[in-house]
């Protein structure tokens, strides 16, 4: 799930690897539940990956916001 997701967000599919985060963070709390990892570990992935979601989203929107203005500039 984590390779989903990391691919998802060097596509730029912010949505849909925000659909897949509460998922995401289900199946590593309940590994770190049984033991599979250790709960610190759990919780660094969980904050890297939300970190790394934000910041993709952040640099979407950023340059959702530089095509509109080009577009928007009239021409002489």
């Amino acid at each position: 799930m984590i390779k989903q997701e990391k691919k998802l967000l060097e596509q730029k599919n912010v949505e849909e690897a925000q659909k897949l985060l509460p998922q995401l963070y289900k199946a590593l709390d309940k590994a770190a539940l049984k033991g599979v990892l250790k709960p610190n570990a759990a919780a660094r992935k969980k904050s890297r990956l939300t970190k790394l979601l934000q910041k993709t989203a952040r640099l979407d929107a950023r340059q959702a916001r530089l095509d509109s203005s080009r577009q928007a500039k009239p021409t002489k």
